[in-house]
């Protein structure tokens, strides 16, 4: 390991092996130290060839070092990684940002591992079209699906885990004007467990969600056409 031969508190380095004449070229980058917290250290490794991109961490203690994180992805998903407090407790998580090569809707994607006191959690957490909201450790986003039947939601962070706080998405039962649902579930549904509250507008703290033009990107006609489908 170069951390390891490093024999340094911390350690930084990007290099590329390999060709790019004979496609063959891996970049690298390596950081070692307390990149998560101060109460343990970690070694992180990110490697991309043309074709796919490896994120992979170990933890590291007296008897050297264990791999608790190993993702592969689709280099062509245009993977960005980034080491941040995502939960606003003062500890910093990974971030890993990516968008899949396939698929109907918008998605973007972030995989999160958030840190524990004693390490970070090997336990992934995958968010479609989030928007972060930091200082109300909360996140409000647009489900994966088409205008008319994608959901705006917010979760809102409880110490490593995040609660749902609510769906809203478009009324199939109003086919006279553009109005909207609060729920406690993700789609429309006409479940008698489910808890809803009718909306006239979508509420202001959704203004500033990324994608939000892509959930309103639905007229009345679509509302009638997708409330018949239900119905049937």
């Amino acid at each position: 390991m170069l951390a390891k031969t490093a024999g340094k508190e911390s350690f930084r380095k990007k290099f590329s092996t390999g060709s790019e004449y004979l496609n063959n070229k891996v970049d690298v980058e390596v950081k070692f130290g307390h990149l998560f917290s101060q109460n343990y250290k970690n070694l992180f490794i990110a490697s991309s060839s043309k074709l796919y991109t490896k994120i992979t961490i170990y933890s590291v203690n007296a008897l050297g070092f264990k791999k608790l994180i190993d993702q592969i992805l689709m280099t062509d998903a245009y993977p960005i990684w980034s080491i941040k407090d995502v939960n606003n407790d003062g500890l910093k998580d990974l971030s890993i940002n990516w968008y899949p090569l396939s698929g109907c809707c918008m998605r973007n994607i972030f995989d999160l591992y958030i840190s524990k006191v004693d390490e970070i959690s090997t336990t992934k957490i995958e968010l479609v079209n989030p928007t972060f909201f930091s200082n109300e450790k909360a996140i409000r986003g647009v489900t994966y699906d088409h205008p008319g039947l994608a959901s705006l939601y917010k979760f809102k962070w409880n110490k490593l885990n995040l609660d749902t706080i609510e769906y809203i998405y478009p009324n199939l039962s109003d086919t006279i004007q553009i109005s909207f649902v609060r729920s406690n579930e993700s789609h429309y549904s006409q479940s008698k467990k489910k808890r809803s509250e009718n909306l006239k507008s979508i509420p202001k703290e959704y203004n500033s969600v990324l994608g939000l033009d892509y959930f309103k990107s639905y007229n009345l006609e679509d509302i009638k056409i997708i409330s018949k489908n239900y119905n049937k």
